[in-house]
């Protein structure tokens, strides 16, 4: 009974994070599209290089804190939240000044021919780096706030677009209104907040270092992922053109948008999880176990149909100009497994407190990735890139697997593996005979094929049944 009160919990708090996150992928992908479509290659690489240099800052602002957050205001006394909450924004205050210091001269040395749209994207950071109210919401059962503000988010990032796209379609208009609707989505955010916790200022030491340990060796693992994810873009951008950083960005938005899914639907375990860790351990691996079997099966299927479709989705969304973006988005179709899976473990990892070893295992992704990348781009270009991304993510993903494995015990079940790594070469098969006669139409019946697959196989994970609150 329990269980199920907890996953009824997390499907409440996940459907009304994905709703609003639903409209704000939407209005993301439509103006990033838009964008791409009127800058070209060359100059959409430029505006990539900008928001890449950005969203590093913003994670060194953010530095492992948002789930910190999560876990320290499900577990936190009533009477005390009010303060934790006051200190938790002056640390993040912290960080933004830090960061800021650093990030301005970095800016100006490394990409002076970008000055000043890359200063005013990293003047930004403030609004930017404030994405850390989805936990409040949560703790204080209020999760259609959560969709309340992203919502409106999405609606005004893409009208300021829109209307930035139609009269100043130039790099430094772009970031300004981007600005512009990060910093509405804050205002709403702080007021909505403010309706279940305000804030009771002053400064607490013994809560800033409660915060510091446990952000500490997640922020350092964040700082070292958003390296190992980002380098294609810097190395690229030294190595070949802005060109080049173009066509890469175009397939890589769509692996920010699977990691921007999965962190929604992995922010409302992490109070679940927490709980189950002090409570009933081996329940923690079985709820674990049943969300990896979901994900390979949602997943799998898409990194098999990618090579089948990446042209004609490529040439829908950016036109024939990015046409190479298709080979590197076959490859980025296996993080569409790869990086879900990693985020819950950290989620995990988290609850149970064993997150010193992303210390040196992200340290060893990134540097794994720089490396590959500074041997593969010169033969291999943009693919090159590709696969030096890939590879950093199974080495970490495998890493962290092995932790939860110490610490809970085997999550792997051979019967599942068989089967669904069967049905998927099956897929493959079919879409091979399919796909050459039909073109992408032959996708449909082999889809259907699959779907269909499923019961009699006995693949249906536990988790949709858990949610759902059936026997």
């Amino acid at each position: 009974m329990a269980e199920r009160t907890h996953m009824r919990n997390y499907a409440s708090n996940a459907v009304a994070q994905m709703v609003g996150r639903g409209f704000s992928l939407a209005a993301t992908l439509t103006s990033f599209v838009l964008i791409a479509r009127v800058l070209g290659p060359e100059e959409f690489g430029r505006y990539s290089y900008i928001m890449t240099f950005v969203a590093v800052g913003v994670t060194l602002a953010e530095f492992g804190t948002t789930a910190v957050l999560a876990k320290h205001l499900a577990e936190a006394d009533p009477r005390e939240a009010p303060s934790y909450w006051a200190n938790f924004l002056w640390f993040r205050l912290l960080l933004v000044t830090v960061v800021l210091a650093l990030a301005l001269p970095t800016a100006f040395l490394v990409r002076p021919d970008l000055m000043p749209a890359l200063w005013i994207g990293l003047l930004g950071l403030p609004v930017l780096a404030t994405r850390f109210f989805e936990p409040v919401f949560q703790v204080y059962e209020t999760p259609h706030y959560s969709t309340i503000c992203s919502v409106s988010y999405a609606f005004v990032l893409l009208a300021v677009t829109l209307v930035c796209l139609e009269w100043w379609p130039d790099l430094f208009s772009l970031i300004v209104v981007y600005l512009l609707a990060n910093l509405f989505y804050t205002v709403v955010a702080f007021v909505m907040s403010g309706r279940r916790i305000r804030p009771r200022f002053g400064v607490v030491r013994s809560t800033l270092r409660k915060i510091a340990r446990l952000a500490g060796p997640v922020g350092v693992s964040a700082v070292f992922t958003i390296a190992h994810t980002r380098a294609a873009i810097f190395m690229l951008s030294a190595l070949e053109s802005d060109h080049e950083v173009g066509l890469y960005n175009a397939a890589f938005r769509f692996v920010e948008m699977v990691a921007l899914v999965a962190a929604v639907l992995m922010n409302p375990l992490i109070p679940i999880f927490s709980q189950q860790a002090r409570s009933d351990r081996d329940q923690l691996r079985r709820t674990y176990v049943q969300i990896v079997e979901g994900l390979v099966l949602v997943g799998l299927p898409v990194a098999v149909t990618a090579p089948f479709v990446s042209n004609e989705v490529i040439d829908l969304l950016y036109g024939t100009a990015f046409a190479e973006s298709a080979r590197v988005l076959d490859v980025f179709a296996w993080t569409f497994v790869l990086i879900p899976w990693a985020l819950f473990s950290v989620a995990l990892c988290v609850a149970i407190g064993v997150v010193r070893f992303g210390y040196w295992n992200t340290a060893l992704a990134a540097t794994l990735n720089v490396s590959l990348n500074w041997l593969w781009i010169p033969s291999f270009g943009v693919v090159g890139s590709a696969w030096a991304s890939l590879v950093g993510e199974v080495q970490m993903l495998s890493v962290g697997v092995f932790f939860i494995i110490r610490n809970l015990g085997n999550v792997f079940r051979l019967s599942f593996w068989v089967r669904v790594l069967g049905l998927n070469g099956a897929l493959y098969a079919l879409l091979s005979l399919t796909v050459p006669i039909w073109g992408v139409v032959g996708v449909i019946p082999a889809a259907l094929f699959y779907l269909v697959a499923i019961h009699p196989l006995g693949l249906r994970p536990e988790i949709f049944t858990n949610v759902q609150g059936q026997p």
